[in-house]
């Protein structure tokens, strides 16, 4: 496998797309980034994952897809600047700060990008671009207003309605306040060198957050986080540090884990559970639905109906595996996090049947 071939097909505006090549950049790999036209996205990725999605890795003979499997595809083949921390305690905390960067910021990244106008005519120009590159610019822009209906449409499907937006946003700028203030103390979140963690809080703060044009001011009150990002997305491959010395986990990243808790896990939980009914009453199917039913997103106290996606039972698995492979002498101090994040029990409980993601879809494994 060389390095020389690794193509990342996705566009800037994508999170994860950001979260990877920044990744792959950083590990030296020489990444090649290509973003997908419409054909391309119809005829090749499609084909080949069985979705169109973002990003997808050609690498030789392996297609890649989902930024945390193609992260953990990587960390197997190249063992040199590895983006595990050494400690435990920091192992874990990394993975589940990767949870907030992937499943839970998304809300906040999705509600900025669609719910201020000022924010269309820069994301039509970006997506009508990147789809139909040698268009003219009425062509562009019609597919593009077509393309961002259909994100839009993601908002009620989250539960982020109209009288969630306030808290929401409150939610985020605590999230960036005590990023900010971890940031003012250490270069990357368990050290001189980037974590799981940071690619995964880097993707929706860089690529909607941060280069979204409204509200245009939203990142100005947090000097460190945009520090923090110009290095991600700066020559991140020249960076070399190290891990901190101490095997606990910094004071300053409780509150990012406690917020992610309150407002994250109560749905991971409902998923959970809708999960082990749907095994019970459908013991001879396979392939998981993208949802079971209806749910509910709180925040401060105020609450919206949204749908009970499957998809976080996968990385919640991928979770509880890593929680597995630490040895029983280990367990002392990373029990005691998972406790006072209330969800040490929850990760000890296996689901009710092992899933594997597969062409964009969970199935039960075999």
């Amino acid at each position: 496998m060389s390095v020389n071939h690794i193509k990342v097909y996705g566009w800037e505006v994508s999170p994860f797309t950001a979260k990877v090549l920044s990744y792959l950049t950083y590990k030296q790999l020489n990444p090649k980034s290509i973003p997908p036209n419409l054909f391309q996205l119809n005829f090749k990725i499609k084909k080949d994952v069985g979705q169109i999605i973002m990003p997808v890795v050609y690498d030789d003979e392996h297609i890649l897809q989902d930024s945390s499997a193609i992260i953990d595809f990587y960390e197997s083949q190249y063992a040199s600047k590895s983006i595990t921390p050494e400690a435990p305690l920091q192992i874990m905390a990394s993975y589940l700060l990767e949870l907030l960067g992937d499943e839970w910021l998304p809300l906040a990244a999705l509600h900025y990008r669609w719910h201020y106008p000022q924010n269309r005519n820069f994301i039509y120009s970006e997506f009508g671009r990147n789809a139909l590159p040698k268009f003219p610019k009425p062509a562009q822009t019609w597919l593009a207003k077509k393309l961002g209906e259909k994100m839009a449409g993601y908002l009620p499907i989250l539960g982020i309605s109209s009288s969630m937006q306030q808290p929401l946003e409150a939610n985020t700028h605590n999230i960036l306040h005590h990023l900010n203030q971890h940031l003012s103390l250490h270069p990357f979140l368990f050290g001189s060198r980037p974590s799981l963690a940071d690619f995964s809080l880097y993707g929706p703060i860089y690529a909607h957050l941060y280069r979204d044009p409204f509200p245009d001011k939203l990142l100005s009150p947090y000097p460190d986080i945009i520090r923090w990002l110009k290095k991600l997305n700066g020559p991140i491959n020249k960076v070399n540090g190290q891990w901190m010395k101490q095997s606990g986990l910094p004071i300053t990243l409780m509150p990012l884990l406690q917020t992610w808790a309150q407002t994250h896990v109560p749905l991971i939980k409902a998923s959970i559970e809708s999960f082990n009914n749907w095994c019970e009453h459908h013991p001879d199917d396979s392939k998981l639905p993208r949802h079971f039913g209806s749910t509910q997103l709180a925040i401060n106290g105020t609450t919206s109906k949204r749908l009970n996606l499957s998809y976080g039972l996968w990385m919640w698995q991928r979770i509880q595996k890593v929680y597995q492979r630490f040895e029983e002498h280990e367990l002392g101090a990373i029990d005691a996090l998972l406790n006072q994040l209330g969800i040490l029990t929850l990760i000890q409980t296996p689901l009710a049947k092992p899933i594997e993601l597969k062409q964009c879809r969970l199935h039960v494994a075999p």
